[in-house]
């Protein structure tokens, strides 16, 4: 019995310690939706040290969106991708893509992708489907996108519903279906994103137009 007391105890701290890094990034976050960048990147540093993945990524956002410091973002997102954390993964493959901090390689992209998209997450599946819905790094496939974009948008990806509804209406790797694309144009529409929302309901006009002068 003694034997057992002592190894819950020493089991015990490494216990804490993950939830501690836990609570140290959701009151990172927290500080951040309160636009208090400061304390925020504090927060998530303890968590980081901890070897959390999730405070990680969240400094990879705040060095991206508040300092502007595409290096240090893309080595945050880099480790964060690292330790397996999805988001981190799409946001290294993004960084690839577009040459951010990084030089420039879509195959280097398609790697983090592919790996966010083998562990189901959504925002993996729509970045790999729009590679090869563009033949970025791969040789063009709008069947394959649009699979990838269906898998995503089951789970209510927004940019996936709207690419959808694109393919339906210009017939890309699926015949050409203006009510299905009207169908997805209307689930992104959902999401109240103002440019999003903005740009189906111009889809949406310009194909009832079209459907109105029978093309």
């Amino acid at each position: 019995m003694k034997k057992l007391t002592v190894l819950f105890l020493m089991m015990l701290p490494l216990a804490t310690v993950a939830q501690t890094a836990y609570e140290m990034c959701e009151k990172g976050i927290e500080c951040y939706d309160k636009h208090q960048y400061d304390e925020a990147e504090k927060w998530f540093l303890q968590g980081a040290d901890r070897g959390d993945a999730r405070s990680m990524y969240h400094l990879g956002k705040l060095y991206e969106k508040v300092h502007f410091d595409v290096n240090k973002a893309f080595s945050w997102y880099m480790k964060s991708a690292n330790k397996g954390y999805a988001p981190g993964l799409c946001q290294a493959g993004n960084f690839y893509k577009d040459g951010r901090g990084c030089e420039k390689s879509y195959s280097k992209a398609i790697e983090y992708y592919t790996k966010a998209a083998d562990m189901g997450d959504a925002g993996g599946l729509y970045y790999l489907g729009n590679m090869y819905y563009r033949g970025y790094g791969v040789t063009l496939d709008y069947n394959k996108a649009h699979q990838l974009f269906l898998e995503a948008a089951a789970q209510n990806s927004l940019n996936a519903q709207y690419y959808l509804g694109e393919m339906y209406a210009r017939g890309q790797g699926v015949k050409k279906d203006y009510a299905k694309a009207i169908e997805w144009f209307e689930k992104a529409i959902a999401h109240n994103d103002s440019f999003a929302t903005s740009m189906a309901k111009g889809r949406i006009a310009d194909i009832r137009k079209k459907m109105a002068e029978g093309k």
